[in-house]
């Protein structure tokens, strides 16, 4: 018989779990929910993700796995709605939730608010509910000013992660970088900042034989590099485009861009025109989203994995790439400090520009080792990142706040 060590209640509000990874609106945070989720099942914890209605296809509850739902609420709202009018409604969201707690006749020990618009519901939960609030932002809109790509977050946003930051109970920052900028912008004691990293699918993401994955995916002989993330300003695609005219090899590599939707249309027009005044039009090629499953090929089938974002919160495409064995070049951003501390695993661009990013590919090209045996010193690098660890490091910062 299963005995529950804690009922848990994960509020997503923006983002539903069940989203396609790289698609708008859709990225490391819905990997976040649904693997720590399940993780924290393993621990006997049950696990409510209540998130809004987004695809008339699911069903109001859906069961992730054992111990797992994730719950739709709120239809009547427009699905097209940005993130930043999805605060407006911040009542009716506690509300439904109340609403479906009631109706089962359940109680939760303990409530996890996700990304800035989730905050305020969390904290109205906490204050109904006489429960700690625990909060991950996983970005952080006072930094993504600092680094002025896209349009600037509002003021809206800015006061309210300050608000929820000071008056929850527990914040969980995915990296130390994380936690000083809470500190500084929004001034956090820093004993209320719990580090906890995101984690990787070891079993999922794990070298493939590079020819075969080339094979699979159509891809010729050409070097390969890739770049996995959103088409948005702040992950720096612009960069890597204009660098990569400036890669000093006898041909230049091929880009495959694996990210993006409908809702990117305009942003990936603008990308190729930029490629086209490269001169590297015929070596770019976005392949739009494809299935997580998918994933690991296009990494084994690259020479290098690139990173070029002007900020992330952590960077989880790095761990997915040395799990699969691919070097990365990345900016100094999120993970990528702590974990890219040998050449073997991959290069820190210098500085964030396309000439210093060009120069690293360039080097990277020229004398990355792509044995066997390299690639699973790439590999045992994040075996500690692995998600029960990094789920067991969570399940303990619940544990010392309810006790």
């Amino acid at each position: 018989m299963r005995t529950t060590a804690y009922n848990l209640a994960m509020i997503a509000v923006h983002s539903c779990p069940l989203g396609k990874v790289g698609s708008h609106d859709t990225g490391g945070m819905n990997v976040y929910l649904r693997e720590t989720a399940l993780q924290l099942a393993e621990r006997k914890c049950r696990v409510d993700i209540f998130t809004r209605t987004h695809d008339s296809d699911h069903d109001c509850i859906v069961n992730l796995g054992d111990g797992v739902r994730i719950i739709h609420v709120e239809e009547g709202i427009d699905q097209a709605l940005p993130k930043e009018a999805l605060y407006a409604y911040f009542e009716r969201y506690t509300c439904s939730i109340e609403e479906f707690r009631k109706s089962e006749g359940g109680a939760y020990d303990l409530v996890h608010s996700h990304y800035w618009v989730s905050g305020p519901v969390g904290q109205e939960l906490k204050t109904g509910w006489r429960v700690p609030h625990v909060v991950t932002f996983h970005t952080l809109g006072a930094v993504k000013n600092l680094v002025g790509a896209g349009e600037p977050e509002t003021d809206l946003r800015i006061v309210s992660e300050k608000e929820v930051a000071n008056h929850c109970d527990r914040i969980i920052a995915p990296t130390e970088r994380e936690r000083e900028a809470l500190c500084e912008h929004y001034e956090v004691p820093g004993d209320r900042i719990g580090v906890v990293p995101c984690g990787v699918n070891l079993e999922l993401f794990r070298p493939h034989n590079r020819t075969s994955a080339r094979q699979t995916l159509g891809l010729n002989g050409d070097r390969v590099i890739l770049c996995v993330a959103r088409i948005d300003p702040v992950k720096g695609l612009d960069q890597l485009i204009e660098a990569l005219g400036m890669v000093d090899c006898h041909h230049a590599p091929q880009l495959i861009v694996v990210g993006g939707d409908e809702h990117s249309d305009a942003a990936v027009a603008y990308l190729k025109d930029k490629a086209r005044a490269a001169g590297v039009a015929r070596c770019v090629n976005f392949v739009g989203r494809v299935a997580h499953e998918i994933l690991p090929l296009y990494y084994s089938a690259a020479d290098i994995c690139i990173v070029p974002s002007r900020y992330e919160s952590f960077g989880l495409v790095i761990l997915e790439a040395l799990a699969c064995g691919t070097p990365v070049v990345a900016t100094d951003v999120g993970i990528a400090r702590s974990v890219l501390k040998h050449p073997g695993l991959g290069w820190i661009v210098p500085e964030n520009s396309p000439l210093s990013l060009a120069r690293t590919i360039t080097y990277t090209l020229k004398y990355s080792d792509q044995s066997d045996e390299v690639k699973l010193a790439r590999r045992a690098a994040v075996n500690r990142y692995a998600w029960p660890e990094v789920t067991g490091t969570l399940f303990q910062e619940y544990r010392t706040l309810l006790s």
